[in-house]
């Protein structure tokens, strides 16, 4: 009994076998979890093996950047993802420089004005000899010492015009100037609002302390009646530049101006100034220049 026959032989199979017990809920859970671990085991390890592939495939293409020597940093080649990483360090660094080092909008002004108004020297004219060239080339590094000092000066008359027109505006217009008044990014000619609240309560402590009479912001201005204040107005910035500019400095000046429109405009159009354009522009001022 019990033994099954097929064909009139022996079975080794039994039709009889009881069917596998239904698993549980928590077995169907437990069933599911193994098999989302071993999918995950699978990807994961597919996943490491393709990072792993891009990692010998960049290491390659690193150590070939490497030997042809296209990209050198302080004199040693490096690969593209080296000096990709160098940039960005030095950016970041210098980020951090500026945010803990704001620019002052009027030095860098002053800077501005300065570098404008003494150009360096044009190039070696045609027909000029290499001593006349680094003659003057030598004339305006000597020129160049005193630039700081200039440049601290033009700065100060700055800040003080921006000051006179800060007080003017906020006597004439005082909602308006609070509203509107102060630099805007890299505008200089007034103070921000809260600039000259703190110096105009400075300046009154003093207008009391010393017995002041009349209207106060007049009297910064050199209004009062008595005109014993000297009156103050906005001095031009060209009254700080040294002195005449000779004929040598008027063509570095006028070359100047020339490279810093960058295009040339005639009656075929605009295009970029080219190595041709700046030899004739140089050419034109000889006529300029006393032998």
């Amino acid at each position: 009994m019990g033994q099954n026959r097929t064909g009139g032989r022996q079975s080794s199979i039994n039709i009889y076998k009881t069917p596998p017990k239904p698993l549980t809920p928590e077995e169907e859970e437990e069933q599911r979890f193994q098999e989302r671990l071993e999918q995950y085991q699978r990807d994961q390890a597919e996943f490491n093996l393709t990072q792993r592939e891009a990692e010998l495939q960049n290491q390659r293409a690193g150590a070939e950047e490497i030997a042809s020597g296209k990209f050198m940093l302080g004199g040693k080649a490096v690969s593209r993802k080296e000096i990709n990483q160098y940039q960005q360090k030095s950016k970041q660094a210098a980020a951090r420089v500026r945010a803990d080092n704001p620019v002052d909008p009027f030095y860098m002004r002053a800077k501005q004005y300065i570098a404008q108004n003494e150009p360096p020297p044009r190039p070696q004219m045609p027909g000029e000899s290499q001593e006349q060239y680094s003659a003057r080339v030598q004339r305006y590094a000597g020129q160049q010492q005193n630039r700081a000092r200039r440049t601290n000066q033009v700065y100060n008359q700055m800040k003080e015009n921006a000051l006179i027109r800060s007080i003017q505006q906020f006597r004439d217009d005082p909602s308006g100037y609070l509203m509107g008044g102060g630099m805007s990014g890299q505008r200089t000619k007034t103070i921000a609002p809260d600039e000259l609240m703190n110096y105009l309560g400075k300046a009154n402590q003093m207008f009391q302390l010393t017995g002041g009479e009349g209207n106060f912001i007049d009297n910064l201005l050199g209004r009062n009646p008595e005109g014993t204040v000297q009156k103050r107005v906005v001095t031009p910035l060209s009254r700080l530049l040294p002195r005449k500019r000779s004929a040598d400095e008027l063509a570095d000046f006028e070359y100047s101006r020339f490279l810093k429109n960058n295009t040339i405009t005639s009656s075929k159009g605009t295009r970029n100034i080219t190595e041709k354009d700046k030899t004739k522009f140089l050419q034109s001022l000889l006529g300029r220049i006393p032998n």
